[in-house]
């Protein structure tokens, strides 16, 4: 009986690893640059309690990315991606420009129209951020850990344009990503300020279909 119920699984396990294979799945990378900065909002504390939101200045870093593609439908699909990227943001006479090298993981839903010698797609879901290392102008951010978050979620949404070969695709994709959560752990005394990082990519890249 045993035996009987592990070769059910065993079969189980390669029938759906053969329809996987069958569909129209890919693999694939991605790399180009990433331009980076945050956004802080808050409540200035010195002034009249006025309201503000303002930019920093954009970080220019790299992006590269491994791909898996699982064909859902003709027109959908789930793409989850292992991500190496930098984030951060620039500096002035007032910030400091830091560098933020970071590894993520976009959970993206992607619609998609196929033509004969093209395609063009949108992708749209969260991304889970960890921050492995820090540096900016000054010095390393390691012992300061404290007072930012390394964890960081994001929503990732996008898209781009395929030009379709014999056994994949090549593709650009323009991608922006927003903060959800605050940089730094949010304060308990005033002022009341929130920082949430926010970017934009643009990469290249080839898909390779699988299961032929």
């Amino acid at each position: 009986m045993v035996r009987l119920k592990n070769f059910s699984i065993v079969v189980v396990f390669f029938t759906l690893l053969s329809s996987l294979l069958t569909a129209q799945n890919f693999i694939g990378i991605r790399g180009g640059l990433n331009f980076a900065w945050y956004n802080e909002r808050g409540v200035e504390f010195y002034g009249l309690g006025k309201n503000y939101s303002e930019n920093s200045k954009v970080l220019t870093g790299s992006a590269f990315a491994g791909i898996l593609e699982i064909g859902v439908s003709k027109y959908f699909a789930l793409q989850p991606e292992l991500v190496i990227i930098q984030k951060g943001w620039g500096g002035d006479s007032n910030v400091e420009k830091s560098v933020v090298n970071c590894f993520d993981f976009p959970l993206l839903a992607k619609l998609k129209i196929n033509e004969r010698y093209f395609n063009v797609y949108a992708v749209f879901g969260p991304t889970f951020g960890y921050a492995l290392s820090a540096l900016n102008s000054k010095k390393n951010w390691e012992e300061e850990w404290g007072d930012y978050n390394r964890f960081q979620l994001s929503l990732s949404m996008g898209g781009g344009l395929g030009l379709n070969l014999k056994k994949g695709i090549v593709f650009m994709d323009v991608r922006h990503l927003r903060g959800l959560n605050s940089l730094k752990k949010t304060s308990t005394l005033p002022p009341y300020t929130y920082q949430d990082q926010r970017a934009t990519s643009l990469t290249f890249g080839y898909l390779y279909r699988l299961g032929e």
